[in-house]
């Protein structure tokens, strides 16, 4: 897998409305519902990556967390894969865009739609948790630091090539 990244932002309350799975170029509001993390995962040409991004996720210990995806027009069958996906997980959305937002856009919009988060974690559509407890890790450490505002995690770039941090 390619590198790893990911970071935490505190999320904001946002505008409650009734929820459907999938959306083609999502309005800016969205609907009040509160998880302890709302992932986001921007996606562009990376089918071959999804499925292990998304089971990274799924595997986690701690469960007390909604997926939003947001695919930037992708051409490689990857909004079959996300399609799936979503269909299959209640805690799992997906924003289709039409026009081209580049990573920052898709996170943007990641960010906006969907239900809430006390924090937000960005993972990208290439990258996978190292393990199980990762997601447990990070709440532990919330936790233990009295509720900061934003959180900055190392990240391990691995290249094709899985090698601990």
């Amino acid at each position: 897998m390619p590198y790893a990244l990911f970071f935490l932002l505190v999320s904001f309350a946002l505008i409650e409305q009734n929820k459907p799975k999938t959306i083609i170029n999502p309005p800016i509001a969205s609907w009040i519902t509160n998880f302890s993390f709302k992932i986001v995962i921007p996606n562009y040409n990376n089918n071959k990556y999804l499925k292990d991004c998304f089971n990274s996720i799924l595997i986690q210990t701690f469960k007390d967390y909604c997926i939003v995806i947001v695919d930037d027009v992708s051409t490689d069958g990857s909004q079959e894969t996300i399609e799936d996906f979503v269909d299959k997980h209640d805690n799992a959305y997906a924003v289709f865009l039409k026009e081209k937002r580049w990573n920052g856009g898709s996170r943007n919009l990641g960010v906006q739609y969907g239900p809430t988060g006390e924090y937000i974690l960005f993972i990208d559509s290439d990258d996978v948790f190292d393990d199980e407890d990762c997601l447990q890790a990070i709440h532990d450490l919330i936790e233990k630091h009295n509720h900061p505002d934003c959180i900055r995690l190392s990240y391990n770039w691995c290249g094709d090539v899985k090698r601990p941090v």
